[in-house]
């Protein structure tokens, strides 16, 4: 997961190409911003931005149906299925980032699919 989390970071934020069978692959949407930075990682140990603040529910939203909403949009859909304030962290100006972005699922196509992770 660890570098599922470094290649996403790049991926969606540096907008960097991979290739993967015999394709290379590049993501064209608009840049997810509310990803920690991640600046290394050996699969063991990631080196991250430190964000010190705790995150409760309240920051992320109201109701727990807007939340879910709000959040995996904000986060391209890779954390469908958990989004919960321990994945969350917020700088000392408020800004709300998240912080454990390498869950993914078995099921379905789509960006989440361990068979096809982060590509449509």
């Amino acid at each position: 997961m660890n570098f599922l989390e470094r290649r996403r970071y790049k991926y969606y934020v540096k907008k960097k190409k991979y290739f993967q069978w015999n394709s290379f692959w590049k993501y064209e949407s608009k840049r997810i911003t509310c990803l920690a930075p991640c600046y290394f990682s050996c699969g063991l140990l990631n080196i991250v931005k430190h964000i010190p603040n705790p995150v409760n529910y309240d920051d992320l939203g109201k109701s727990l149906k807007e939340i879910e909403s709000k959040w995996s949009k904000k986060t391209g859909h890779i954390l469908i299925n958990d989004i919960k304030p321990e994945n969350f962290r917020k700088d000392d100006n408020g800004k709300i980032y998240c912080v454990d972005y390498g869950e993914f699922t078995t099921g379905g196509w789509n960006r989440t699919s361990v068979v096809n992770i982060d590509y449509k």
